[in-house]
């Protein structure tokens, strides 16, 4: 049975510093395994003005308090998320619905900031959007949101969305071939 791991991030402007990831574990069914959240108290002074007030309209207030110090506990607490789950889910792989610049960043920022290597490299990482794309789906599309979806820009709940639109437009498609 194959696994996904999906995760999002909030960041500050799309390429600003990375300050709270959230992601869901599901099978194949959708079933969902485990879900996390992460983050850190974001520094608003590091926030370009225009990215602020839409931050503070649509996503500060839908987050939970921070649980890590810094940026550093953040890498570290969700790379053993990452891990942790790669050992536990035989053919997990990471998602991410448009990975590029935000996640794209976190992820590199993970393996800068704790010294890790290309054999330890989240990869591939199954983008979403062009899964949309592929069969037939907006990938731009507002898609609507689930209650256990709501509210939006909180990352844990973004993150099951982008997975639950993965699996219906996987559905009905030959299965995907487990990893080696």
């Amino acid at each position: 049975m194959n696994y996904y791991f999906s995760f999002d991030v909030e960041s500050m402007g799309l390429l600003g510093q990375p300050f709270a990831v959230g992601w869901v574990v599901v099978d194949e069914e959708g079933n969902e395994e485990e879900e996390g959240y992460l983050a850190y108290p974001h520094p608003l002074k590091d926030v370009a003005s225009g990215d602020l007030q839409w931050m503070k309209e649509n996503v500060l207030p839908h987050l939970p308090e921070p649980n890590c110090e810094d940026h550093l506990e953040l890498y570290e607490r969700f790379w053993e998320a990452w891990t942790s789950a790669q050992a536990n889910y035989k053919d997990i792989m990471i998602v991410s619905d448009v990975p590029f610049p935000v996640e794209a960043g976190f992820l590199l920022k993970c393996m800068k900031y704790l010294d890790l290597g290309m054999e330890d490299s989240p990869y591939p990482v199954l983008d979403v959007a062009s899964v949309l794309l592929a069969t037939g789906g907006d990938p731009l599309n507002e898609a609507e949101r689930l209650d256990n979806e709501k509210p939006a820009h909180h990352p844990t709940n973004d993150a099951r969305q982008s997975v639950r639109q993965l699996l219906e437009a996987l559905e009905g498609l030959p299965p995907l071939a487990p990893l080696e």
